[in-house]
């Protein structure tokens, strides 16, 4: 994707386990964390924190409440909606820096 993409400045890492391999091909490549490429991760925050990762936790708990509030909505014949929404919340770490650098 770098070599197709040479100006890419971040990246989002949607897959807990795929972070330690791109964190470790990015100097491999020639570029740096976060002076070169800024790294979210979407993980949870204790293993964010241990790497000193941006990231954007899934909020498991909160789908885990959604979808039974859901289904028993459903149950009962009451309307639900098609797409349910959670706010993101973004926790800046060492891996990001600001655009344009």
């Amino acid at each position: 994707m770098l070599e197709r993409h040479p100006d890419v400045s971040a990246l989002v890492v949607q897959n807990e386990s795929a972070v330690g391999p791109v964190l470790a091909s990015l100097p491999l490549l020639g570029r740096r964390v976060p002076q070169d490429v800024s790294v979210v991760a979407i993980c949870p925050d204790q293993f964010a924190e241990q790497s000193g990762l941006t990231s954007v936790p899934v909020p498991a708990e909160e789908v885990g409440r959604q979808a039974v509030t859901l289904l028993m909505r459903r149950l009962r014949e009451e309307p639900v909606p098609q797409v349910t929404l959670l706010e993101p919340r973004l926790t800046v770490r060492d891996s990001t820096a600001p655009a344009g650098r």
